[in-house]
């Protein structure tokens, strides 16, 4: 398939002109695993593969023979499932101030990396020019 033709193609999905359409071949069952991994890994934040017991389990010989999908309504299903998912949620500790970001992290995660900084030759460069 050329890129102008996959384009072409590419518009006339997500425009709504047409449909994807399935029948119940070996290609279609896998291309129809690999689109409903690629929804799930988008809106659930997973890091799924089409192979992944979860997915086979779940959509492997699912009858798909005549199915279409109408990308328009399938971006105005995922769209408020995405959105949702990439909210920053606030403390509710958390102090609003203007151009400022206020990070939680915990004690030990601070220590560690304070550890590990002044172990490093960067961090024996500067222990030594302090002293």
């Amino acid at each position: 398939m050329t890129f102008p033709f996959f384009l072409n193609l590419v518009l006339l999905f997500t425009e709504g002109k047409k449909d994807l359409g399935f029948c119940d071949c070996a290609v279609c069952n896998f291309g129809y695993r690999e689109l409903k991994t690629a929804i799930i890994n988008m809106t659930e934040k997973k890091k799924l593969k089409p192979t992944s017991r979860e997915i086979v389990s779940k959509y492997h010989g699912a009858d798909i023979e005549g199915m279409k999908i109408h990308f328009p309504q399938l971006i105005t299903e995922i769209k408020p499932k995405l959105e949702e998912n990439n909210r920053v949620r606030k403390s509710e500790n958390a102090q609003e101030s203007d151009n400022k970001v206020t990070i939680e992290i915990e004690k030990y995660v601070i220590e560690d990396l304070i550890i590990n900084i002044l172990m490093s030759e960067k961090g024996q460069q500067v222990i030594k020019q302090i002293q």
